[in-house]
């Protein structure tokens, strides 16, 4: 995920020691603010003077020490100062760690609302890069599901038509 606009924020729920994240920081990285179990919001810096000539990897805790029996509720969000000699305040989240147990919000949510929590979180207008020759295979792939029969993948179909 990433987002470079002050206040979005992400929380995830857990029962264990310790939660962060792992992004990449570069030129236009920004900072966050962390709360743990409603308490207050607390800087931690992502930015630094490495970030403005390449990007990198980067893994940083959010929260440590915390009691392993208990469940915790960590929340971090963009921070609204940029950092100076950033060109901005983008995070790009690539993976959640967790030492301990993930609460899964969609765990008792069947598919379609699902679908539907996923949809709600994508800003209009979706932007989309559409193949020119996306109808091509309509016509077959409307046969089939109209008269039955297996439908191939488009890889399968290329390999297949050579």
């Amino acid at each position: 995920m990433k987002s470079d606009e002050p206040g979005a924020t992400l929380g995830i729920k857990f029962k264990g020691r310790q939660c962060g994240y792992f992004n990449t920081v570069g030129p236009d990285t920004g900072d966050l603010e962390v709360s743990v179990d409603g308490g207050a919001w607390e800087p931690k810096t992502d930015w630094d003077e490495y970030g403005k000539t390449y990007v990198r990897p980067h893994a940083r805790p959010l929260a440590q020490g915390l009691d392993p029996t208990k469940w915790h509720e960590v929340k971090f969000r963009i921070a609204e100062k940029q950092p100076t000699g950033s060109k901005g305040r983008f995070q790009r989240i690539g993976y959640l760690l967790v030492d301990g147990e993930v609460v899964d919000p969609f765990k008792s949510t069947d598919p379609l609302h699902r679908l539907d929590a996923v949809w709600d979180t994508i800003k209009l207008p979706l932007k989309m890069n559409l193949a020119t020759d996306r109808f091509q295979y309509l016509p077959h792939t409307m046969t089939k599901l109209r008269d039955g029969g297996e439908l191939a993948d488009r890889a399968a179909r290329r390999q297949h038509h050579r």
